[in-house]
């Protein structure tokens, strides 16, 4: 590279080169304190610079919002009932067409139109209005920003919410319109979609299962009368149907398989791909009765609406025949492991041979003893009996009967409202995180010799723990938690214990915690980049191993 310069300098090329190296006119210039604010992810910070302009420039057009469109939405401002029909089959961004975010603000502003507006990007005359800022009298369809299912807590701008005004809008965003009420035919181009957003025909434009078969090859059906076709009377597809719209109907395994396999048959798609609607029932009646003693298939209910959605955890097959991990049909009953609870034990081992493994290929020697504590003392806090009722579906004196400690459950459904019923019956505060309970525990006199002892070694892996699901950048969420349980954890002989009183003296979530000021001091030692890389070992190492648990598990 070097001696290209200066053979370009040599030449004629003196103004060429000296154009190249001159920052553009209009060129950002990214300064510290926007880094700053970007590395502070969990809460986002309320001065939150643009990425766009640093992503794209400052062309106008560049910066985009994504534009899914659900048929399953009900007709009423029901916030709520949105999110958590959303939640049973989140968006994926195979399902959403790309909209330019000043066309989207505007269209919002003009009550759902865009009259005289030139759709390939150019709408400068309609700038001045936009710089209003807020929605037209004439009111658009009803829109959701979606930000996923964290609504607890989250700062005004950080949850899943219907848009007040066009200024809500932030680029990246993921905007859901139910399929009734239309925009699709002033927006941009949706193959194959009808011109009336009211006839039959236009259920087709949303194609949630099909986009989650095809990111992340899950299998989802949705019966529900606004995307299920069913058939004729007494057919597999109207018996389903019937089944969704009453919820009082209860089916053995065996019963559901074979209604699974039959409405398969009748709907007739191509065996060969197996993400079509015919393969995803097909994977769902086949694993129906593979889970030991019950049921694999996962029934959500819609939110006071008939309707459920059917799901498992065992991904589709890439090829027809083949399990999810490419394997045949005879050898996926190894694959029932990663459905399994997984004791707490068995999960850490897991995780430090899974470490173990990246670090022999990564230069990380300086900084291996931090990440290796840190795996080994991560899912600590999960030893509170109430963390354990959840996980076990139970109360926190049940749970105090078992003599193990689980750091997977294998039966916690991914629906938001389940997971709260189930922290609900475990007495469990809204909001607490276990990674923040394992900072504690390894803070306490015994704990503690558990990590390194050299004192930024030893900080990096406190930092590593709290942040190994994302969170504590730079604080935890808040908790009320007015009656903590003594939590106690046996290690190496001895036993590592948190009493009621200690817990009630020093919150783990609380802003006195420590967190943000380890969080700040790592960022200034090791860089925005640098403290990044870290923390993704050690949640990669997590990740995999979760994934992927050893037999034993």
């Amino acid at each position: 590279m070097t001696a290209a310069v200066d053979a370009l300098r040599a030449t004629d090329g003196q103004e060429t080169l000296a154009a190249m190296l001159s920052p553009s006119g209009d060129a950002p210039i990214l300064l510290p304190a926007y880094l700053d604010c970007w590395v502070q992810t969990n809460p986002a910070p309320a001065a939150d610079p643009d990425i766009a302009l640093f992503l794209h420039g400052p062309q106008r057009d560049m910066a985009e919002v994504q534009v899914c469109w659900r048929a399953d939405l009900r007709d009423v401002a029901d916030e709520k009932a949105w999110i958590e029909t959303l939640a049973l089959c989140p968006p994926t961004t195979l399902e959403c067409l790309p909209v330019p975010l000043h066309l989207m603000r505007l269209w919002l502003q003009n009550g759902g139109k865009l009259p005289g507006t030139d759709t390939s990007g150019d709408a400068a005359q309609d700038i001045p209005q936009l710089e209003k800022n807020r929605l037209a009298p004439s009111q658009p369809p009803r829109t959701l920003i979606w930000r996923g299912t964290k609504t607890r807590r989250a700062a005004a701008d950080e949850a899943s919410r219907f848009i007040e005004k066009s200024g809500d809008i932030r680029p990246g965003d993921t905007l859901i319109l139910r399929t009734q009420d239309g925009g699709w035919q002033s927006l941009g181009h949706v193959p194959h979609a009808p011109a009336d957003p009211l006839s039959p025909a236009a259920a087709s434009v949303d194609c949630a299962e099909r986009g989650q078969a095809r990111m992340h090859r899950r299998a989802f059906v949705r019966l529900h009368r606004a995307v299920w076709s069913a058939g004729e009377k007494n057919t597999p597809t109207w018996q389903l149907s019937e089944w969704a719209d009453n919820a009082d109907l209860e089916w053995r395994a065996a019963e559901v398989s074979e209604m699974l396999t039959a409405a398969a048959a009748e709907i007739g798609d191509a065996d060969s791909d197996p993400f079509s609607l015919a393969g995803r029932l097909r994977h769902l009646a086949r694993w129906t009765l593979r889970r030991r003693g019950h049921s694999g298939l996962e029934v959500e209910y819609y939110p006071g609406d008939g309707g459920l959605v059917l799901s498992v955890r065992e991904l589709l097959p890439t090829t027809a025949g083949a399990s999810a991990d490419g394997s045949s049909e005879e050898d996926a009953e190894a694959l029932l492991e990663a459905d399994q609870p997984q004791e707490l034990c068995d999960h850490t081992t897991d995780v430090l041979a899974q470490l173990g493994s990246t670090l022999a290929l990564l230069p990380l020697a300086a900084w291996r003893e931090a990440l290796i504590a840190a795996a080994a003392v991560h899912d600590w806090g999960k030893v509170d009996p109430r963390f354990q009722a959840m996980l076990r579906g139970t109360t926190p004196f049940a749970a105090m009967a078992s003599t193990t400690f689980l750091a997977k459950s294998g039966s916690i459904t991914s629906s938001a409202a389940a997971r709260r019923a189930a922290r609900d019956r475990a007495e469990l505060p809204e909001g607490f995180r276990h990674e923040m309970l394992s900072v504690q525990m390894a803070e306490n006199t015994v704990g503690a010799t558990a990590l390194p002892a050299a004192p930024l070694l030893h900080a990096l892996a406190l930092h590593l723990i709290a942040t190994h699901h994302g969170y504590a950048r730079p604080f935890a969420p808040l908790v009320d938690d007015e009656t903590p349980l003594e939590v106690s954890l046996p290690m190496n002989g001895t036993t590592i214990t948190v009493t009621e009183a200690e817990r009630l003296a020093h919150p783990a979530h609380a802003l006195a915690s420590g967190l943000a000021e380890r969080f700040w001091q790592m960022n200034r030692r090791y860089g925005w980049w640098g403290i990044a890389y870290l923390e993704a070992v050690l949640r990669l190492a997590d990740q995999t191993a979760s994934a992927n648990p050893s037999k034993s598990s």
